[in-house]
């Protein structure tokens, strides 16, 4: 969030809208395993991780062939709706409070496969190690520090 003298904050009412969000989207994939599973049609597998960091990268990892990339390479700036009902604003004259959202919608992707020659090979390597470290570092959603309904 922005804040009024137009430094930045912590906006926790817009962690947990998100944070929410996500679990929601656990539930779901949760329930089509279930359904998938009654079938036969199949296993999934699903968990969510979060990690306390600023976005920068879009990164999409499919299995260990396929890597897709990009940036998030735009700012929203809207209101800050998402402070709860009652909650004062965060210091004087921050009535007017700005919530500062990083979004990729529309950003480029580049693909890279393994099979397209050495370059790819390295960068799908590279991106995967990464990815790696990053879900290492990271909590189960349940469990992280800012659980839905968690601080």
């Amino acid at each position: 969030m922005r804040e009024a003298d137009g430094r930045l904050a912590d906006a926790p009412g817009f962690r947990r809208y998100l944070v929410e969000k996500i679990a929601g989207y656990e539930r779901g994939l949760r329930t089509m395993r279930a359904r998938m599973a009654r079938k036969a049609q199949g296993a999934l597998t699903v968990e969510f991780r979060t990690v306390h960091m600023s976005p920068f990268l879009k990164l999409y990892v499919v299995g260990d062939e396929v890597v897709f990339e990009g940036i998030y390479d735009k700012l929203d700036v809207r209101p800050d709706e998402y402070r709860s009902p009652g909650t004062a604003p965060s210091g004087p004259g921050t009535e007017g409070d700005q919530l500062l959202d990083l979004i990729g919608h529309g950003s480029l992707l580049t693909r890279w496969s393994r099979y397209d020659g050495e370059l790819a090979r390295e960068v799908v390597a590279r991106r995967r190690a990464f990815f790696g470290t990053l879900w290492d570092a990271a909590c189960p959603l349940s469990r992280g520090p800012h659980a839905a309904g968690g601080a």
